[in-house]
């Protein structure tokens, strides 16, 4: 007796995506999602510099002649600088450490600037989400 046993040949079948995991595997989605995940800390930096912002702007509105009062003092104070009747120094070495960019040597209010925008390059999300918030702070106040 020849048994034949039949032989089930399954055919696999690659499962059918819809429209959205599509749209998911082409963005990478998943991997923007364990990236967020990942980085509790930065969006926690990023809320606070938002909320620093909001409240900076809406300070502005609120009291901008305080802030006009207080240009105005800060530009006596540079004026009797000049005329060497007040004395005005900056560590510059501490100022670059604090906002931890190395030290160049030389200070003018030029590499000031540059030290700034070298901050504001290598923390990019944070400085967007300041301005957006202080944009914020000014519409609320």
């Amino acid at each position: 007796m020849n048994e034949t046993s039949a032989v089930d040949f399954a055919v696999e079948q690659e499962p059918s995506t819809g429209f959205w995991q599509k749209i998911i595997t082409t963005l990478h989605l998943d991997d923007l999602w364990n990236n967020i995940k990942n980085s509790q800390d930065t969006i926690l930096y990023i809320t606070i510099f938002a909320g620093i912002g909001i409240f900076l702007g809406f300070l502005l509105k609120r009291y901008g002649s305080f802030f006009i009062t207080f240009a105005l003092l800060l530009s006596c104070i540079v004026i009797l600088a000049q005329f060497d009747l007040l004395l005005v120094s900056i560590n510059w070495s501490k100022a670059y450490n604090l906002a931890g960019l190395p030290d160049s040597g030389v200070a003018t209010s030029e590499s000031f600037f540059l030290m700034i925008w070298d901050w504001i390059k290598n923390n990019v999300p944070l400085a967007v989400s300041f301005v957006v918030g202080f944009l914020i702070g000014l519409k609320i106040g």
